[in-house]
């Protein structure tokens, strides 16, 4: 080994101990990795943090989404039943009526938060 053997990078400057300051080989590359194993360890850290991170916002968007159509599933029941009430204050008895019962309504918020 060459140089100062705590040194990493002082090794990468040197031309991965073999005297080559010119260029910076594969082969170089794979010794260096070689006789310093935790560098293939730090050389993985932002792709462990990456799959984390990605990993972590999927999921968040998921249970997001899920929210969102729950809330717009929601809002047309109650805007179906709006507009049965306008028909029905109008004097249209003739107009089907869509329960929405509360059990119903509770259902269709607190769901996505279950799980």
């Amino acid at each position: 080994m060459c140089g100062n053997k705590y040194s990493v990078s002082f090794d990468l400057m040197d031309g991965g101990c073999y005297g080559n300051r010119s260029a910076c080989f594969c082969s170089s590359i794979i010794n260096l990795h070689t006789n310093h194993p935790s560098i293939v360890l730090i050389d993985l850290i932002p792709l462990i943090v990456f799959g984390f991170f990605y990993i972590c916002l999927t999921r968040k968007n998921k249970k997001k989404t899920g929210v969102e159509n729950s809330i717009n599933k929601l809002n047309d029941r109650i805007n179906k039943n709006a507009d049965f009430a306008k028909r029905i204050g109008e004097g249209d008895y003739t107009s089907p009526f869509m329960s929405l019962g509360d059990d119903d309504a509770f259902r269709e918020i607190i769901t996505p938060y279950a799980g």
